[in-house]
């Protein structure tokens, strides 16, 4: 690495490049020890980070299992090495899970490649036909039920139509007048006197939402219209487009909607029946139903990206279908510019770090959503208690919110029984409400004596 210009690297990348292997330790806690010291590296002036530079390579695979990948490499000059190290990325790509992205660390890790090697890894996959550089999309449909997709598609694009025609009647010049109150309880009746008969609040202000979510890739991402709400039954309605800008982009995503619907549901094997159904594609495959059909192309529609983008989502938010996550391979790098001026780590700079690692008492348990973060903290409160014969009395557990405090204390109870009533869950906000309601005492008894002992002098002058 030299020592000035620009470095762009990964956390992965920075720890393979450390020759004598002496920091790499834990891959589940490189990123996190590279951040901090580059952040302290940062506070000693001898660089500075700036913002990230993201690739993202989607990726969607064409085989359904190794012996495929096998096969296919059979019949090429690919051997040792090399045919090992896309064995190991086909491997690690077909066991993720399918909500999940992966880094181009985690492929580097298993492959042992970096850099431009892992991305020239990436396209001889594709250039086999082992994968398509594509994103892939899992959508789940409900098929011949009650409430089937197309059904509920339907039903959301009829009762969008007549909430924008009752609007429009309703303020014809709303554009550019502000906000328009709309009350929902009166909104529901006048459809449902039109038939739209299941129609509620909830869901004309998700309509709503999604109206106000069109546009935003326009005009300085302003939507198509802005609500605030005043009360449970009120919102303040803001046109920011005409009426005839909105009845236009609410038709054109009915169509691609529709276009979309029909190109998951005939993926689907004959016969199909049931609730959330699962469906493959990619955004490749969904684009090409919209680009390939003559009336949308005719439309004057410049980007139909965006269209697909929005119209997909549309059908996620009106709950016609449900959005899974396609597999995405990305490479988060640092952009680091180091000090031209050189310099050292020098013991004085270890100062304020020993410092903090003095003071570091608690454990932190570092972890995305879902990864059991409370499961770890509730074994470990059982463990104290249970094992260590620790007084649960004298055990405090903080959350943000009521959910995760309730959440706590009924997996604790589960464990240990009884002895968790002892143990103090509460949330931070409580916690402190709490702390100052046993203060408040103790303080007015110190004013009263203040003021007694004042009053005292006062007398005795």
């Amino acid at each position: 690495m030299k020592k000035t210009g620009t470095v762009v690297a990964t956390s992965g990348e920075v720890v393979r490049a450390e020759r004598d292997q002496e920091f790499e330790r834990d891959s589940a806690t490189d990123d996190t020890r590279v951040k901090t010291a580059v952040s302290w590296l940062e506070e000693a002036t001898l660089l500075s980070r700036e913002e990230n530079r993201v690739q993202v390579f989607p990726s969607s695979l064409r085989i359904r299992n190794l012996e495929e990948v096998e096969a296919i490499l059979a019949k090429t000059a690919i051997t040792g090495i090399r045919r090992k190290q896309l064995l190991d990325i086909t491997r690690h790509l077909m066991n993720a899970p399918p909500d999940q992205g992966i880094s181009t660390d985690e492929l580097a890790g298993v492959s042992g490649l970096t850099g431009g090697m892992l991305i020239k890894a990436m396209a001889d996959l594709e250039a086999l036909g082992v994968a398509r550089n594509d994103l892939a999309v899992t959508v789940f449909v409900h098929v011949t039920i009650e409430g089937h997709s197309q059904q509920r598609l339907g039903q959301a694009a009829q009762l969008e139509s007549a909430l924008i025609a009752l609007m429009r009647e309703a303020a014809p010049d709303a554009e550019g007048a502000g906000g328009i109150p709309l009350h929902l309880a009166e909104t529901c009746q006048a459809l449902r006197n039109q038939g739209h008969s299941a129609v509620r609040p909830d869901i004309v202000e998700k309509l709503l939402r999604s109206m106000g979510r069109d546009g935003r890739d326009q005009d300085g991402g302003k939507g198509n219209l802005r609500l605030r709400k005043a009360s449970r039954n009120t919102l303040i309605v803001t046109l920011q487009r005409s009426w005839q800008a909105l009845e236009q982009t609410a038709n054109l995503r009915h169509q691609g909607a529709e276009l979309l619907l029909a190109h998951l549901l005939g993926k689907l094997p004959k016969g199909s029946r049931g609730k959330d159904i699962q469906v493959e594609t990619t955004m490749g495959d969904l684009l090409a139903a919209l680009t390939g059909d003559a009336l949308l192309r005719s439309s004057g529609i410049q980007d139909m990206t965006k269209l697909m983008d929005r119209a997909l989502l549309w059908l996620h938010e009106q709950e016609v279908v449900t959005l899974g996550k396609g597999l995405t391979v990305f490479r988060q790098a640092m952009t680091v510019y180091l000090n031209s001026s050189g310099g050292q780590f020098t013991v004085k700079d270890f100062v304020p770090l020993e410092e903090h690692y003095a003071e570091q008492t608690n454990v932190l348990v570092l972890a995305g959503p879902g990864s059991g973060k409370t499961r770890v903290l509730v074994h470990r409160i059982a463990y104290l208690i249970r094992v260590r014969r620790e007084d649960p009395r004298g055990i405090l557990v903080l959350t943000y919110n009521r959910h995760a405090a309730a959440e706590i204390r009924i997996r604790l109870r589960h464990l240990i029984g009884d002895d968790a009533n002892a143990v103090t869950i509460s949330t931070c906000h409580a916690s402190r409400c709490d702390w100052w309601e046993r203060a408040l005492p103790e303080r007015r008894a110190r004013r009263r004596t203040i003021s007694t002992e004042s009053s005292w002098k006062r007398c005795a002058n």
